[in-house]
């Protein structure tokens, strides 16, 4: 059992920070499939256990 996004305090930070360093790295097909992912997770609706706005 892991953490959410919700129950971590610095979150934002940390999704700048991966973000920022997923964007140097060259492409690849894990790295989208990751960052797709992620994406997905962030924009399902409010109402999900994440319970962040969409967006």
């Amino acid at each position: 059992m892991g953490l959410t996004l919700k129950s971590y305090p610095p979150a934002g930070a940390a999704l700048r920070a991966f973000v920022g360093h997923a964007g140097r790295l060259g492409p690849s097909l894990m790295r989208y499939f990751v960052v797709a992912q992620l994406a997905r997770y962030l924009t399902r609706a409010a109402d999900d256990e994440h319970g962040w706005p969409p967006g």
